[in-house]
């Protein structure tokens, strides 16, 4: 497994070369900015790049944008944990960075805090397929065209509970999913994604500003209503606590970490399942683990529907690989395919 790291620090650029190397990844490049990165993945056909986002002459967004012109690779991007640096990290998401791992400050030590989060996602990576990671990225039109022909703005899906779960390389697809989603059908919807709370609550932001959906970050007493979208925040579990054909009550919940994760998948899809029963429907896309399994499991328990994203399409299967695996995925579908299926689903009745 070999690597190309681009950073301007000299000093983290060395860290970062002797956590992959002690890891077992060969670094065989290093790069101070986006321009030597993209020669360095060209000269040398890596298996996978460290990215920083903030870099002299080209950036790291315009580095991955060239990357995967001329040498398809997945890329993991170091950002900095800043309001600005995770807006920018949601670009390079966009131009078909595999993932991101929060910079924490610029020492040895602090860097090493995060060595196991770093190497775990650049090996993850390096099995990617950066062709794939593309494809999510820039969507079918179109399957989002066939969407908007079938009529679906008079679908009655106000009663409905969607609860989407993802992981590593779900922004990119969560946002494709609600692009393709019309949003003056009434439908709710509560996102899971896995991420760190600074970067919920940006992501909540850009899918308010990329689809037409009413996006937020929910808090604890939160009203889910229909033609609003609820962003689970990154430090605490979401759960549903009601639901009824004005709102779907929300709570947020900063307990202990589930199956090393928060927020969790299976918290969100449990309760659903609990609340609105039948009217639930889950979506579980790309992502390393088994998290949202068990939630899977009680949604089908309570007359509920499971879709989850194809192998194939996927950056990692392991969330809707562990659902499809145990028998509770009532259909297996590329993300150009689940909006038609959500709507199909509402406008038969369940």
């Amino acid at each position: 497994m070999e690597a190309v790291v681009a950073d301007d620090s000299g000093f983290i650029r060395s860290v970062l070369t002797s956590i992959l190397e002690d890891a077992g990844v060969e670094v065989v490049g290093e790069a101070s900015d986006g321009e030597k990165a993209v020669r360095k993945v060209v000269e040398t056909e890596p298996d996978v790049v460290t990215m920083d986002v903030e870099m002299p002459e080209m950036d790291g967004i315009q580095a991955v944008d060239e990357i995967m012109q001329k040498r398809p690779t997945p890329v993991v991007m170091f950002s900095a944990h800043t309001q600005e640096g995770s807006d920018r990290t949601f670009e390079a998401l966009e131009k078909g960075a595999f993932d991101f791992v929060p910079k924490p400050d610029g020492d040895s030590p602090g860097i090493s805090s995060v060595s196991d989060e770093f190497t775990g996602k650049v090996k993850l990576a390096a099995e990617a397929d950066a062709r794939t990671l593309l494809k999510e990225r820039n969507g079918d039109a179109s399957e989002a065209g066939a969407v908007e022909e079938h009529g679906r703005a008079e679908v009655a899906a106000e009663q409905s509970l969607l609860v989407v779960g993802a992981s590593t390389g779900g922004p990119a697809v969560v946002e494709s999913l609600l692009k393709n989603l019309p949003s003056d059908v009434g439908l709710r919807v509560l996102v899971v994604q896995h991420m760190p709370k600074l970067f919920t609550e940006r992501f909540a932001r850009r899918l308010g500003r990329e689809t037409g959906f009413d996006v937020y970050e929910a808090s604890d007493g939160s009203r889910l209503k229909p033609g609003e979208v609820a962003v689970a925040p990154g430090h605490a579990h979401t759960g549903v606590e009601s639901h009824s054909e004005e709102a779907s009550n929300l709570t947020v919940d900063d307990r202990e970490t589930i199956v090393n994760v928060k927020p969790s998948i299976d918290v969100a899809l449990s309760t659903a399942a609990d609340a609105a029963a039948e009217r639930a429907i889950a979506v579980v896309l790309t992502g390393m683990g088994e998290d949202g399994k068990q939630g899977a499991r009680r949604i089908q328990e309570q007359d509920g529907t499971v879709i989850a994203q194809s192998a194939e399409s996927c950056a990692v299967f392991g969330i809707p690989g562990a659902v499809v695996d145990n028998g509770d995925a009532d259909v297996v579908l590329p993300p150009g395919e689940i909006p038609g299926e959500i709507l199909d689903h509402i406008e038969e009745g369940g």
